[in-house]
């Protein structure tokens, strides 16, 4: 996996509030704090672009079935796809 740092962008899925539009779409976010390998902390924008913040939020590979409201808050690699 590769390494989280501080400034990488990654998605963010989290629990349902107003300012989410879709449950499949994930958040723009932004790591501002390294705890180790798999945990960081995040600044993020909801889908109606309001700034948040997230503490502790597990970070890993993105798969299928991650939406907001599934379970825990979690931060994913963005897939890419070539344009």
């Amino acid at each position: 996996m590769t390494a989280p740092a501080v400034g990488r962008a990654v998605w963010y899925f989290g629990l349902w509030d107003p300012g989410m539009l879709s449950a499949e779409q994930p958040c723009a976010a932004t790591i501002t704090y390294v705890w180790g390998p798999g945990m960081v902390n995040l600044r993020y924008l909801d889908h109606t672009g309001a700034e948040h913040v997230a503490f502790s939020i597990p970070l890993r590979t993105y798969r299928s079935d991650d939406k907001h409201g599934n379970g825990s808050p979690v931060a994913v690699w963005p897939v890419f796809t070539p344009g």
